[in-house]
């Protein structure tokens, strides 16, 4: 396999570089792929729509005597594929580009390497619109275990979250306090983030553990406690009565333990002063739909600083954590949930694992931390070392060169 040279990154995908790029990533000019931002409101209308160029890509015309091209269309909001009537799909995509694609002489880039929600039968539908080839047409997703095997087109799935630790070099150190048994950082609001917080209220272990949660007083305002529990998405439980007086009792509190009223995702600022007062991280991540698997920051973050960890998330989250090498904790926590379809229960296993180790002084949590130190630091050596083969080229990092990597392969195998 030919090796990503600087020179051919360059010539491939260019990123943090102001001299544009050569032909391989070249476009029509008077046909911009969309940069996506809606207004707030969601108008129906296209025309209320802004379209900016990406600040990864640089449109030139494509030289008449080019024999192959990439066409990158650069997405950055989900609305792109979900709201179908404001999106353009690929109609804006001029017909002289297009042909190229039928022709083999161009493929077409969707990179949506940045999220994982994503309507992929309104992609194939976008596809036949222009009749173009599905085998020209590729995108890449934060989704790791997307539905490749549904659709003609290619999808290709890629994490870039894990960039954001890797110039870290610190380690946890555990120094427990009165609330030192976990730590629960929870930006944004979302369903899985309640239900889980409500639940730690529900079964008295909230005040056990240090959390960070939206503005539920806001968010609640306009919604009593019946909507927004009914915006949890509980996967086939009936609705918990319980749970009203948890979600009353984080309304009521919602000026946050932690990082709301700064607005802040503590998890991009490494918190290491909280990682060395806790037992263990309990990561609500961005998704938990069973459909996908999102490693985002929330999961490297701990694993950089060598916290031991439990996730909220999808299932098979740790399934796929192992597939990249990494090693979980299922020696002191019951990892069953991992493989648990509902949402609800998954939570109840995290929570039954946190009250077994509630029990426990903090001179014995301080014992477990020791033994779990193996798993730690080999997690953080082997992210150190993922790292290293996935951004750095001849000593220098470079955010795009895992996306740079797939279109080199696509280069080579061209067809």
């Amino acid at each position: 396999m030919m090796k990503l040279t600087l020179e051919k990154y360059k010539q491939i995908y260019c990123a943090e570089e102001k001299n544009g790029l050569n032909a391989y990533a070249s476009a029509d000019k008077n046909s911009i792929p969309p940069y996506l931002f809606p207004y707030d409101s969601l108008e129906t209308s296209k025309n209320k729509l802004r379209f900016l160029n990406s600040n990864f890509v640089n449109y030139v015309t494509v030289p008449v005597s080019l024999n192959r091209y990439f066409y990158i269309i650069e997405v950055k909001n989900p609305n792109f594929f979900i709201y179908l009537h404001q999106s353009p799909g690929f109609s804006d995509i001029s017909q002289s580009v297009l042909e190229d694609i039928k022709s083999n002489k161009a493929k077409l880039i969707i990179n949506f390497v940045d999220e994982a929600v994503c309507r992929y039968e309104n992609v194939d539908d976008w596809i036949s619109e222009v009749d173009i080839p599905h085998k020209n047409v590729y995108i890449i997703t934060g989704n790791l275990t997307p539905p490749a095997e549904k659709y003609k087109f290619n999808i290709i799935s890629i994490t870039l979250w894990d960039n954001i630790v890797i110039s870290v070099n610190e380690t946890t150190t555990f120094n427990p306090t009165d609330k030192s048994l976990f730590l629960c950082l929870n930006g944004a609001f979302r369903g899985h983030r309640l239900l889980f917080l409500s639940l730690l209220h529900k079964h008295r272990i909230l005040e056990l553990g240090l959390s960070s949660y939206f503005n539920l007083q806001e968010y609640g305002s306009a919604n009593p406690p019946e909507k927004i529990l009914k915006i949890i998405d509980i996967l086939g439980k009936a609705f918990d009565p319980d749970l009203f007086e948890s979600i009353n009792h984080l309304r009521n509190k919602s000026s946050s333990i932690l990082d709301n009223r700064f607005h802040l995702n503590l998890h991009n600022n490494f918190p290491f002063e909280l990682y060395n007062k806790t037992f263990v991280s309990v990561v609500t991540e961005t998704m938990s739909n069973n459909e996908m698997v999102f490693l985002t920051e929330k999961i490297w973050t701990p694993i950089i600083a060598g916290h031991p960890f439990m996730v909220v998330s999808s299932a098979g989250y740790l399934k796929k954590l192992k597939e990249l090498g990494f090693k979980t904790y299922d020696k002191w926590f019951d990892e069953s949930y991992d493989s648990l379809s509902s949402l609800y229960d998954r939570c109840e296993v995290v929570i039954k694992n946190l009250k077994k180790y509630s029990e426990l002084n903090n001179e014995e949590l301080k014992s477990i931390r020791q033994e779990m130190e193996s798993v730690a630091n080999y997690n953080k050596e082997h992210l150190k070392q993922l790292l290293k083969q996935k951004y750095i080229i001849d000593g220098k990092y470079y955010h795009a060169k895992p996306i740079a990597d797939k279109l080199l392969e696509i280069l080579e195998t061209w067809n």
